[in-house]
């Protein structure tokens, strides 16, 4: 789909970095080259873009996430979702490797998948930083962690070598940092 193009895909996920890192996406990268790929609830919140798609390995979310997206923001995003479901417009089951980690990471497989030149990934650091939606107060001490060293050498296998770049946390010493 954006093959031949010179455009980035930006990947924006769900940790509390999410808005620091695409700030530096916006002072680095023109608006016009770019391509937002929104994963999971991001997608009913994020205001600073258009968003081209969303991206999901929990298909059940996708009708909602989609129906949320265009009556806040008037906008109908392609929907990439794991498997079929309702709202979901792509089903990428057989057409990439199980990638047998987050909903971001698939999401960057997608926009590879699709084409584009390079990928900048946002708000995800597969560490204890917490969401974007919660109050960092009220879960600070906590652990807070789903994996970090599993789901991170999962990036590194299908990312090394791929135009990949993160703004912060463990992914960006595993892939470069922007």
């Amino acid at each position: 789909m954006y093959q031949g193009t010179h455009r980035t895909a930006v990947i924006l996920g769900g940790s509390s970095t999410v808005w620091e890192d695409y700030r530096k996406v916006q002072s680095i990268r023109a608006p016009q080259d770019l391509i937002h790929f929104a994963v999971n609830d991001i997608a009913m919140h994020f205001n600073k873009a258009p968003v081209d798609h969303i991206c999901s390995l929990h298909s059940e979310m996708m009708l909602a996430l989609k129906i949320m997206r265009k009556v806040r923001f008037h906008e109908t995003p392609v929907c990439n979702g794991w498997k079929s479901g309702d709202g979901v417009d792509v089903a990428w089951w057989g057409k990439l490797t199980n990638n047998g980690g987050t909903s971001s990471l698939f999401a960057v497989e997608v926009a590879l998948a699709l084409g584009v030149k390079e990928v900048l990934v946002c708000g995800v650091t597969l560490d204890s930083r917490p969401h974007y939606f919660e109050d960092k107060e009220l879960i600070k001490g906590e652990l807070y962690d789903f994996g970090m060293v599993p789901e991170s050498a999962v990036w590194r296998d299908k990312l090394q070598g791929k135009n990949v770049k993160v703004a912060q946390g463990v992914l960006k010493e595993i892939l470069g940092g922007f």
